[in-house]
């Protein structure tokens, strides 16, 4: 699967001192593979950042708590602003995906909420 473009709604998050945009492709993903695509920008001049490290580690619903990851999300080869990540879930049910971000301004972090049947907007 392949993002860039495709993924059909995107969430802003605050993850430290980086703005991440996160898209999900299906857009209403179910029990198996689907995508990711995020952007990462400074926050403050909105330069996107390239170069970073992003790890991704889901938390699966209670009562079994599944784990996936950590994944390194990487870049897409046509456009190094992208980054992309295949995580695969096997429970239906809200996931939680915590988005670790490394990078030159340093470290950030943040959470989104991933369910079978829709993309939460909170």
């Amino acid at each position: 699967m392949s993002a860039n473009g495709f993924a059909l709604s995107f969430k802003t998050l605050q993850a430290g001192p980086y703005v991440i945009e996160v898209g999900v492709v299906p857009k209403t993903p179910s029990i198996g593979t689907f995508h990711m695509t995020m952007t990462v920008s400074d926050g403050y001049q909105e330069k996107y950042q390239d170069g970073i490290k992003i790890t991704i580690t889901g938390l699966g619903p209670e009562p079994m708590g599944d784990v996936v990851g950590p994944i390194t999300a990487t870049n897409d080869p046509t456009n190094p602003f992208y980054y992309e990540i295949n995580p695969s879930v096997d429970t239906e049910g809200i996931w939680v995906f915590t988005v670790n971000i490394e990078g030159d301004l340093g470290n950030g972090s943040t959470d989104f909420p991933v369910t079978q049947a829709i993309w939460l907007m909170s």
